[in-house]
């Protein structure tokens, strides 16, 4: 079955982030900035929702790159919203309406972060990538406890300038793993991937580099 966006028409760039769980895929459009929900009904791939962030506008890139999905909670990022960027998080009622329950923007955030690059998302945590922030880039932990968001900053410990460090992020149990595309520890733009462990806080227990590391 090929998917479609109900309203799409010539250069939407249909499908340029995808995200699925279950018997539900989400769908983003570059162009379009919104994203599309379809679900499994009857053996059939129906949309059933559409939408973007309350406050988003146009070149935010809402739904064009960070986009996570896990049960009834979705997570998009707008990375060049306002500037700095921002993450949505909608969650699906009953109802099946998908309603946006907070908007994540740290303070410490300035314009050119790209905070909302890359998202990945468990079932109390979301994990979200700045890879421009103050040059060498950042990872942001939120923890749902007590029906609050709790922010965590995470960095390299070695982090320099052009590292990217949060291009790409991956939640694992205890566990959070973030690229860095830029970092030039060994060659120029080698890329590396770091690994923290949570204990008491967001420790970074290992860097991850390939056997045979090139540059670019």
């Amino acid at each position: 079955q090929k998917l479609v966006g109900s309203d799409v028409a010539d250069n939407a760039r249909f499908g340029w982030r995808i995200a699925a769980d279950g018997d539900t895929l989400v769908a983003g459009s570059l162009s379009y900035e919104q994203v599309y929900v379809f679900e499994l009904i009857e053996g059939r791939w129906q949309e059933t929702y559409r939408f973007a962030g309350e406050d988003t506008q146009a070149f935010d890139g809402f739904g064009t790159n960070g986009l996570a999905l896990v049960g009834d909670r979705l997570a998009v990022g707008a990375p060049e919203h306002q500037g700095k960027g921002a993450v949505y998080v909608f969650e699906r009622q009953p109802s099946g309406e998908w309603v946006e329950q907070t908007k994540f923007q740290p303070v410490l955030l300035a314009a050119g972060d790209s905070f909302g690059r890359s998202i990945d998302i468990d079932a109390t945590r979301v994990a979200v990538g700045a890879p421009d922030a103050n040059d060498y880039g950042a990872a942001y932990v939120f923890e749902r406890i007590n029906d609050e968001w709790v922010e965590s900053l995470v960095q390299a410990n070695d982090a320099q300038v052009g590292d990217n460090f949060g291009s790409d992020v991956t939640l694992g149990s205890e566990y959070l793993a973030v690229s860095a595309q830029g970092d030039s520890d060994v060659f120029d733009d080698n890329g590396s991937v770091y690994v923290f462990e949570y204990l008491a806080g967001w420790q970074q227990i290992y860097e991850l580099r390939a056997s045979s590391p090139m540059e670019n």
